[in-house]
């Protein structure tokens, strides 16, 4: 593993909050003054703990500075959120776990974190991957309290042939504002897995990023979520290809009801000298409700000519020929329409139940 180093105070410079097509957003309503005064706990099944632990790994809870993150580097030298830069300015609050080389872990590791504070929490999860690692995860974030904001980081760095499968639950029990951002490196051959399900209640603005930094590297980011009452949902999802013979797809999948927003950006990007990219994105919002509305949009950025890149779109209510066709068969009207809408959301939603490859 590489030593970990503290944030250079002067890289939030060059940095800028995230633009998501299609919607507005003041970037101080997300920003947390002050986020060490709420309390949380952490939980993990003990089955995966005994194996990280014997091949000499750690799930450790960090409450301190970014120098307990090791790989950081990597990260900043990709990043340039500004929401992510001042999230490492901060007194980071969360869980770190790290693999040594050649660790691969069974079972999947359950790790949720769980707050019942009335106050704000800022949550931090890295993930620490050696060469030839293999982690699956599943983890929750639990706003169990009546907290009115949270913010959470996700990311670290997968070295040279590891894999993580990571499939993440957030929610709420109240409306809430979050902020989710995610930030992974992958090193030659590495591969990253990740499927979310955020339900938090209220606003909630999210931007995913992975950075294909080595050859042959590997990205695929699977996100579904349900719109209900005043939901405000703006979600980012963003896959750099930098290394040659790289790989990535993103698929977003939303349901909207009664008088939710939800907007959907999805980016590829492939720089100069990724020769041999492969990028693919597909973003489909289902309107089950006349006052819901979404928007999706999908972007490609290419500086390179041999590449493979796609994308595909859509936002519209379920088909009206499949519905009369269930009813046909002598389904009510409300049971053929939850058909359809359980159809839809199926290829994320057997991944958000532990479904994995």
């Amino acid at each position: 593993m590489k030593p970990a180093m503290a944030i250079p105070l002067n890289k939030t410079a060059t940095a800028s909050y995230p633009r998501i097509l299609g919607i507005r957003y003041d970037p101080a309503a997300f920003t947390l003054p002050d986020s060490t005064r709420a309390a949380w706990d952490w939980e993990a099944n003990a089955e995966a703990l005994q194996a990280i632990n014997a091949a000499g790994g750690t799930v450790r809870r960090i409450n301190g500075v970014t120098a307990e993150l090791s790989g950081l580097p990597q990260l900043l030298a990709s990043t340039d959120n500004q929401f992510v830069q001042q999230h490492l300015q901060n007194q980071l609050q969360g869980v770190v776990i790290s693999l040594p080389d050649h660790a691969e872990i069974s079972p999947a590791l359950n790790l949720t974190l769980r707050t019942e504070s009335a106050f704000p929490v800022e949550w931090t999860v890295w993930f620490d991957l050696g060469v030839h690692s293999r982690l699956t995860t599943k983890l929750t974030l639990d706003l169990a309290g009546e907290v009115h904001q949270s913010n959470c980081l996700i990311g670290g760095t997968l070295a040279d042939e590891s894999n993580l499968t990571l499939i993440t639950d957030t929610q709420s029990h109240q409306a809430t504002r979050s902020l989710l951002l995610g930030d992974f490196v992958n090193a030659r051959d590495a591969n990253l897995d990740w499927s979310l399900w955020p339900q938090t209640k209220g606003q909630l603005l999210g931007d995913l990023n992975v950075t294909l930094a080595g050859t042959g590297s590997r990205a695929t980011l699977n996100l579904a979520r349900y719109g209900y009452q005043d939901d405000w949902v703006g979600i980012r999802g963003q896959i750099k290809h930098l290394g040659q013979h790289t790989f990535s797809r993103i698929n977003m999948r939303g349901v909207l009801y009664e008088n939710s927003r939800v907007n959907f950006t999805s980016i590829g990007q492939i720089d100069h000298g990724a020769n041999d990219a492969d990028a693919d994105q597909e973003s489909r919002l289902m309107t089950v409700e006349p006052h819901a509305k979404g928007s999706v949009n999908p972007v490609l950025v290419i500086d390179e000519n041999d590449v493979r890149a796609g994308h595909a779109a859509s936002v519209g209510q379920y088909d009206e020929d499949a519905l009369y066709y269930l009813q046909s068969r002598g389904l009510a009207m409300e049971t053929a329409k939850q058909i359809l809408i359980d159809n839809f959301m199926e290829p994320i939603w057997r991944l958000r139940n532990g479904e994995v490859g």
